[in-house]
């Protein structure tokens, strides 16, 4: 009624000077405001229903004025709750949503056992504090809460939403504690810790992306003193956060192999339950790290339907035939090399199904290669696209080189004598010229041939696995060959032509045409390397998944 609403904000403007002094942390004017009304501890005195504990835990400004109110305080005022205000918790659960470990400190001096004690909807304040992901809060309460409670699915949660918040060191700890925690399960399974991490394919190395010099740095960090890497962190933040994802991989590996390794000693059903949503979804994501650990752990992973997950009799390669996300296939440079990374991931998965599953019909019908072609059709003609754009933007560069080349090689440098002699036949600098102008000649003519064979080629599904990519590395690598030849020979004719005398301005010019080779190895050689290590590096399931700092 409009009375009670006129008493309402009566009551808020009386509660004014408190609440600015909580936001304030001014403890001496509330002190002077509690001491007129000392009712005030327990009344809400926002507009969002919050006590002036709650607002001073929220601003977290004065921890002397949080301390003082709790030693007034006693515990039932503490554990008191407003099922009308948006927050509806204890001032502890308070604490732990916002993250003030100061304030937790000071409650649990008083009131020890207030860690264990549960919210209406029997959720702890270590979960708390893992669900809104304040790290310092979680380590806190992990040192204060009973071993007991982590024995079901609280101890899950804080594992789960650990994970999600990317304290992956924390929920090692918390399984290797408690190693129950890894075989939980209940239905429907979407909730354990290995499902979780199914659900994140970016937290792993096959769903991060680095640039050539990043992938370098990745490569051979392992080679490298703890103490330097420290030095080097403080001076390049790149290097820092390139050692931090390395760390990130470790820890979330180690997280995959100690819960499939706790999954072997369970008995098969509970087995079953606990691994199969977390593998299905892991082939649809491309997280090859998951179903290699799974697969090696628990061979049967790959024998298994997906009926548990879409009720259509889906066997494990009916979901590796399925377009990868986005966010996944963005990973990867092109559409020709997703098209590749998606045959890699097909055939490898169809190498370790049982036989009779490559040929399998779901309850659609589909076959798992009748399912790729479909899902990939767009891909292929997008694959077909960049494929032929890129080849004939290069094939114009090789043609241009090849034509240079030619020309020069009929004007020498210098001219020829009147029997047709080139003049400087004898000099070192004039036989560089020859021999880099006939490699910038040869190998530029290869490039064109090879380029035009890419336009040239049937472009099936199976042609973007090694035939396609291949053409494009050669064609790249004598295209890369041929223009360095090109450049060596322009040099050389420039020393025959200035002599001695003009020797200072070869230096300054010779610089100058590295521009040129710089930009293109900056430009195209990230390309061509990742095109080399996906078409011949190791396969999907045989990557070395374990990394090293």
């Amino acid at each position: 009624s409009a009375k009670e609403e006129n008493r309402s904000k009566k009551s808020l403007a009386w509660y004014q000077p408190l609440y600015e002094a909580a936001v304030a942390g001014d403890w001496e004017s509330a002190r002077r405001f509690l001491d007129i009304d000392s009712d005030t501890l327990t009344a809400d005195i926002s507009t969002v229903l919050m006590t002036a504990l709650q607002v001073a835990i929220r601003e977290g400004h004065s921890t002397p004025f949080v301390e003082n109110l709790v030693d007034l305080m006693p515990i039932e005022a503490l554990q008191l709750k407003n099922p009308e205000s948006p927050i509806d918790e204890t001032a502890l659960g308070y604490a732990a949503i916002v993250g003030n470990v100061k304030a937790a400190e000071i409650i649990l001096r008083k009131y020890p056992g207030m860690a264990n004690t549960p919210d209406d909807y029997k959720r702890k304040p270590i979960y708390l504090a893992a669900r809104y992901g304040h790290r310092d809060t979680l380590l806190y309460f992990l040192c204060h809460t009973e071993d007991s409670l982590f024995t079901g699915k609280l101890g899950v949660n804080v594992v789960k939403y650990s994970i999600k918040a990317g304290f992956y060191d924390v929920a090692i700890h918390l399984l290797e504690r408690y190693p129950n925690l890894a075989t939980y399960y209940e239905m429907p399974d979407t909730g354990s810790p290995l499902y979780v991490l199914a659900e994140l394919p970016w937290i792993f190395p096959s769903g991060t992306r680095f640039r050539f010099w990043q992938r370098l740095i990745y490569a051979y960090s392992r080679t490298v003193t703890v103490a330097f890497w420290d030095i080097l962190k403080q001076f390049v933040p790149c290097i820092k956060s390139v050692h931090d994802t390395k760390l990130r991989h470790m820890q979330t590996l180690q997280l995959v192999k100690f819960i499939c390794k706790e999954l072997i000693d369970i008995d098969y059903l509970k087995k079953a339950g606990s691994y199969l949503a977390p593998v299905f979804l892991a082939a649809r994501s491309g997280i090859y790290e998951i179903v290699t650990e799974c697969t090696q752990s628990i061979p049967e992973a790959l024998w298994c339907c997906d009926a548990g997950v879409d009720k259509c009799k889906n066997t494990i390669l009916h979901l590796a035939a399925k377009l990868a996300p986005v966010s996944q296939l963005n990973l990867v440079s092109g559409a020709a090399l997703q098209m590749q990374r998606e045959l890699q991931w097909f055939k490898e998965v169809e190498k370790h199904v049982q036989p009779t599953y490559k040929r399998s019909k779901n309850l659609e019908g589909e076959t798992p290669r009748v399912i790729f072609s479909e899902e990939h059709k767009d891909l292929v003609k997008e694959g077909e696209k960049w494929m032929k754009d890129t080849s004939t933007a290069c094939m114009v560069v090789a043609t241009l080189v090849a034509t240079v080349v030619f020309a020069a090689a009929f004007t020498v440098p210098g001219s020829n004598n009147d029997n047709g002699i080139p003049i400087f036949l004898r000099k070192d600098s004039f036989m560089i010229f020859v021999i880099s102008d006939a490699v910038a000649l040869f190998f530029s003519t290869a490039s064109v041939l090879m380029f035009l064979s890419v336009l040239t080629l049937r472009y099936a599904e199976e042609d973007f696995l090694y035939s396609l990519p291949k053409r494009l590395i050669i064609g790249l690598t004598t295209l890369f060959i041929s223009m360095t030849a090109m450049l060596i020979a322009f040099n050389a004719a420039l020393s025959i032509v200035l002599g001695e005398k003009m020797s200072w301005i070869a230096t300054p010019v010779a610089l100058l045409s590295c521009v040129p080779m710089g930009l293109f190895a900056m430009l195209e050689f990230p390309l061509l390397v990742e095109m080399v290590l996906s078409t011949y590096g190791p396969s999907i399931f045989h990557k070395q998944s374990e990394v090293m700092v």
